[in-house]
Parts: structure tokens; C-alpha cells; sequence
């Protein structure tokens, strides 16, 4: 019954150093967590709530000029370094969300050095597997990534390819790509 806030940044420069502070909101005050372990500082990752398994699920992000491509767990009282056999190539800024028609954590692109992805990976809890959609969002990052339950489908909208905007919204149903076309 909280909120989990993690690392960040105090500027929006790529080489930025993060931060590795903790905080809980109960709705009323913030506390400062410090667990250990603790991830190393970052910014640029992703964080969900993974529903299936009751736990926030942290992959990902930057540090200067170091990227990570490990995956922790918070299980409301304690981190864990999580050892999947794969793993996605390190990335930052990239759109991570919970898809819960399917009980899987969904990634997709990021920065990944100095090239874009456009790879889809999942999480089932206990390791990525990279799909192999027939379809696909071009490289991005920067881009918004979010659930929406009605359709039950993850959607992906915008984001950058370098100094290009990428004005596109994209919807994934678990197996494929397919661009949308709104008004």
C-alpha cells in the first residue's frame, strides 16, 4: 500500500550521475528506504508492478556512461538481484509495462549505446525472452509505454530515433505489432 520511487537523476544529460536514493509514499509522508541490498544508482530504467507475482520489477537504465541490463525484484520488505539464463541487451529509456491478459512484464527499444533498439523482450518471473513479432515499431526511445485494460493490449506512443520524433502510436496484443491510427 505504497508507492516505491528509485534513483533518478539531477539533470537530463546522458553522462548525468545518478542517483541510488529509495523512497516510500503512504499516501501521507515520504520515508527514506535503505535496504541492502540496494540496485547500483541509475536513471533511464524501467519499473512495474508485476501483479502476478506481487512484487515491482526494476530493469535496466544508466549511470554516466555505464548501462545495465540486470533485473531486481522488490518484494515490499527487500530487493533481489534476480539471475535470468537471458537477458535483454543493456538499455536505458527505453518503455517497459505490465501486460496482465498475459502475466508478463513487456520491454521494448532504448537506447542501447549509441544505436536505438526496436526489440520486444518479456518477463515471466523468472527470465526475457526476446519475441520475434512479423511486425514492429521502428527503433525509439523516449517513448510513453502503458497497459490498457480494456483491450487488454500494451501501447506504445512516440518517442525519439536520435533528434527525429517519432509521432506514431503502436499496440502489442502479445505476438504482434500493429499500428493504430487515431483521430
Amino acid at each position: 500500500d505504497e508507492i516505491i520511487i528509485f534513483g533518478g537523476a539531477l539533470s537530463d544529460a546522458n553522462d548525468a550521475p545518478a542517483l541510488g536514493r529509495m523512497w516510500s509514499w503512504d499516501g501521507e509522508s515520504f520515508t527514506e528506504r535503505t535496504p541492502e541490498p540496494m540496485p547500483p544508482a541509475r536513471h533511464g530504467f524501467g519499473m512495474v508492478w508485476d501483479t502476478a507475482r506481487q512484487e515491482i520489477i526494476l530493469f535496466g537504465g544508466r549511470d554516466g556512461d555505464v548501462l545495465y541490463n540486470d533485473t531486481w525484484s522488490w518484494n515490499g520488505e527487500a530487493w533481489t538481484l534476480k539471475a535470468p539464463t537471458t537477458s535483454p541487451t543493456a538499455r536505458w529509456e527505453f518503455g517497459m509495462a505490465y501486460d496482465a491478459a498475459r502475466a508478463e512484464v513487456v520491454v521494448f527499444g532504448g537506447g542501447i549505446g549509441s544505436p536505438v533498439d526496436n526489440t520486444t523482450w518479456t518477463w515471466n518471473g523468472s527470465d526475457w525472452t526476446l519475441e520475434d513479432p512479423t511486425n514492429s515499431p521502428s527503433a525509439r526511445f523516449q517513448h510513453a509505454m502503458g497497459y490498457h485494460a480494456g483491450t487488454e493490449k500494451i501501447i506504445v506512443l512516440g518517442g525519439r530515433a536520435g533528434s527525429t520524433v517519432i509521432d506514431e502510436t503502436w499496440e502489442w496484443n502479445g505476438q504482434n505489432w500493429f499500428e493504430l491510427e487515431p483521430n
